[in-house]
């Protein structure tokens, strides 16, 4: 199926097998996307549930829009929903090319064949519509816009206003076992995008034995998730391996890994009864000083919320850093660090020059630890660094507090330098007189108001 081509379920007890769709056509040329999804499932008048729907070997690649989609229509204010649907053995593979004329989007992509919105992922399987036991199996998303694999419940809502129109979606049942999903979100060009993972999900749905493999953003991403479950699932390379938000509790992690992680092997805030249980991660690069975190989340107080009520049984390999933060209230922690550790322990000590000027201020810092093989920077001004030898740029006047910890693969230390850098703006002259009209022979109070 080619070009211009897609299919769309509108009916119940529907089988769509070995299908390969793309947006290219038979000469080579790519053509516009005419659904939300190569393969679509659609719920709309007189129908209020579409159930019992099997793809079967069916693959979207190259496409301009989602390979896979679910959704209502909700001009009526009727809530619908999709039930009993299977995904066995598909795939979706390079899907979303952005919007013409948006930044970073270049040739080939034009207004005759650009994507039909900028945020299109590999398996968009639930939006709008209710959506009722959903099995997804031995499925695969690779190289996507977005997120591989995507759930976005939640309100129903007006786009112009964002006002809640109607009841919340209903998730129940959904399950994904032996996927993969992997490179998703790399293409990504859009600065304020922050999908890009290998599974986004919410609400009921449980994972087991899945795979990621080097996401853009995260891994496995739940938002405002609810009774969801990952068991015997891995990240590898994603620059989260997990990440859990936005007022989400009941989650359950087990048995699961992460490796090689660009920031954090966890990364939750704003939750509660999340629990995390023989879990391992090797080679996180870690930020802010923790290979995990809780709490923190970008300084935006509606969400830097702690987590609580929760268990963390977590096992670290490759690197000595402090393994979570071990914020929140009512926690258990169960860490250790797998091996034996070396003799020597770990001495942390650096220099910076120069440590006076004006701003902006560039300064070398130089590690002079000892048993070291890792490190974290926090330079006082919001910004880290997992550099041996950095170069930072202080671009306002102050005195700044650096902190280092370094570590090797079973030990850390930590020195922080309070003040140790002074950056200082440039003078600018400047006076007040009171008063500026008086008699001859009276007095005027001058006020040197420089800075």
């Amino acid at each position: 199926m080619r070009g211009n081509a897609f299919i769309m379920v509108t009916r119940s007890h529907v089988r769509v097998r070995d299908v390969l769709a793309t947006c290219i056509d038979l000469n080579g040329k790519w053509r516009t996307a005419s659904g939300n999804g190569m393969f679509f499932v659609w719920v709309a008048p007189p129908v209020n549930v579409v159930d019992d729907v099997e793809f079967y070997k069916c693959h979207a690649v190259d496409c301009h829009t989602h390979g896979f989609n679910m959704n209502q229509d909700y001009n009526d204010g009727v809530a619908r929903s999709t039930t009993n649907i299977r995904f066995l053995d598909c795939g979706a593979v390079r899907c979303g090319y952005g919007v013409a004329g948006d930044p970073g989007i270049t040739s080939p992509v034009t207004s005759t064949n650009q994507s039909r919105s900028e945020w299109i992922t590999g398996f968009d399987l639930h939006e709008w519509q209710d959506l009722i036991n959903c099995e997804v199996v031995n499925c695969v998303a690779e190289d996507n816009w977005e997120s591989g694999f995507h759930l976005e419940p939640g309100a129903r809502y007006d786009e112009d206003t964002g006002r809640d129109i109607g009841p919340r979606t209903v998730s129940r049942n959904i399950v994904f076992r032996n996927c993969v999903s992997s490179n998703n979100g790399q293409r990504n060009t859009y600065r304020n995008h922050f999908f890009m993972s290998g599974y986004y999900l919410s609400r009921d749905t449980h994972l087991y034995d899945c795979q990621s493999l080097n996401n853009r953003n995260c891994g496995y991403y739940v938002h405002a998730g609810d009774e969801s479950s990952f068991t015997g699932c891995t990240d590898d390379g994603s620059t989260y391996g997990w990440k859990v938000c936005k007022a989400s509790e009941d989650i359950s992690i087990a048995d699961c890994t992460s490796a090689d992680n660009r920031r954090w092997a966890l990364w939750l805030a704003f939750s509660q009864r999340i629990r995390v249980a023989n879990f391992r991660h090797s080679g996180v690069v870690s930020d802010r000083g923790y290979q995990s975190i809780l709490g923190w989340y970008k300084d935006e107080d509606a969400y830097q919320l702690p987590v609580t009520d929760s268990s963390f049984e977590i096992t670290a390999a490759g690197n000595g850093m402090p393994i979570i933060n071990q914020e929140g209230s009512r926690n258990t922690y169960t860490l250790r660090y797998e091996g034996t550790g070396p003799a020597d322990p770990v001495t942390t000590d650096f220099s910076a020059a120069p440590a006076l000027g004006d701003a902006p201020l560039a300064v070398r810092f130089a590690d002079l630890s000892t048993n070291a093989t890792v490190r974290c920077w926090d330079f006082g001004d919001g910004n880290t660094s997992p550099e041996q030898n950095p170069l930072h740029v202080y671009g306002a006047p102050g005195n700044y507090t650096v902190t280092l910890i370094a570590a090797n693969d079973f030990r850390y230390d930590t020195e922080t330098k309070t003040g140790v850098i002074s950056v200082m703006g440039p003078v600018a002259a400047s006076f007040t007189a009171m008063p500026t009209l008086i008699p001859v022979g009276g007095s005027v109070r001058f006020t040197d108001t420089s800075t």
